[in-house]
Order: C-alpha cells, then structure tokens, then sequence
C-alpha cells in the first residue's frame, strides 16, 4: 500500500469537504450583504434592495411596467410598488428622474 489507510483518506475527504462548505457559506453571506447594501451614490436615505435595483435596471432600458413584470415573473402591480419605492428612495417624481439617477449609480443599459 501507499501508506494512506481508508481512515486517513476518508478523514481528509472530509475536512476538505468541510473547507469547500465553508468557503461557499463565505461566498453567500458576501453575495447576501452585497445584495442588501446596494445603495446609490447620490446620498438617498435608504439603499435600494436587491428587487427595486433589477427594476431600475430594466426601467432604464425602456422597459414597461408590464415588459418588467414579465420578466421578473412578478406581477404589475407588485413592481408598481417598487417603482414607488425606488421613487421614495431616490427623492424623485418620474421615470426619467429615476432613470437618470439610475445611469449615475451603475443600473443603466
């Protein structure tokens, strides 16, 4: 033999399994406070969630409330209420003003 026994390689699969669940562990609470802290640059109160940045995103590509409803698999009415948040947020009164702030954060086409 090798000089490695069941044991020995059975009890490395398993720590280095256990360094891979860590590591992805790591890797999702990274992503998950990246996600929540994604906040514009132009001094809003609150940062945008996740859900109301990939609205903005797609408002400023031209899309519809309908087209991003779709998209998202959500209903109109359900991004409806994140265009008024988004709105809120960012203190502005329209699409375009939401839009335009929207190219100075980094959610533009």
């Amino acid at each position: 033999m090798n000089g490695l026994s069941v044991e020995n390689f059975m009890s490395q699969s398993a720590e280095r399994e256990a360094d891979r669940l860590l590591m992805l562990d790591e890797l999702a609470r990274q992503r998950q406070q990246h996600a929540t802290t994604v906040a514009p640059k132009t001094g809003a109160q609150r940062p945008l969630s996740k859900r109301e940045a990939e609205v903005l995103t797609l408002l400023s590509r031209g899309c519809t409330s309908s087209e991003v409803a779709g998209m998202l698999r959500i209903q109109s009415v359900t991004v409806n209420d994140h265009i008024k948040s988004i709105y809120r947020k960012l203190g502005v009164n329209n699409r375009a003003g939401a839009v335009v702030l929207a190219s100075k954060i980094g959610l533009g086409p």
